[in-house]
């Protein structure tokens, strides 16, 4: 074999390579992998916006799990002045009279029991917002570890051989 034929040789084998390592680039599909991750994104964005307005629009119902929201704390205290002074033995209430007063005022007066049942709500949205945010996240995880998988793979085929 001549030395041109040899050249032409490497030289064939070598746009061989290069097709196999394009088709394969382009197999990737990196643009598909950015619109989602800019789309996930967006969304979690447009969530993160919409707890906030959440947040604000329902500020005197935001609770912790074991504590009442300030509208229902408000409500108890004008309920507390409203204690019979007299328990049920006909003496004087005490503070734990009063304290159980209050507890079956929690189901027993209509206003109270709105509020709290608002405030469950309230609750029930802020659980709702957290999962959602969090599903997103892990979707923007997930589309980052298949970037950072896609972007080991074009450096692979990137090196000469």
């Amino acid at each position: 074999m001549s030395e041109n034929q040899n050249e032409t040789a490497v030289m064939q084998e070598v746009i061989k390579l290069v097709k196999w390592k394009s088709d394969i680039l382009e197999k990737l599909n990196t643009k598909n992998l950015t619109d989602q991750l800019l789309e996930q994104m967006s969304n979690l964005s447009k969530s993160l916006e919409a707890e906030s307005k959440f947040k604000i629009e329902n500020r005197g119902f935001l609770a912790s799990a074991n504590d009442d929201c300030q509208e229902v704390k408000g409500k108890l205290a004008e309920l507390y002045l409203e204690c019979p002074p007299i328990n049920a033995n006909g003496a004087k209430s005490t503070a734990s009279d009063k304290e159980a007063w209050l507890r079956q005022q929690r189901t027993a007066n209509k206003n109270l029991a709105a509020l709290i049942t608002k405030q469950t709500q309230v609750l029930a949205g802020m659980e709702d917002f957290r999962i959602k945010t969090e599903n997103i996240s892990r979707k923007i995880e997930a589309i980052l570890a298949i970037i950072r998988l896609k972007t080991a793979q074009i450096e692979f085929l990137s090196r000469s051989h």
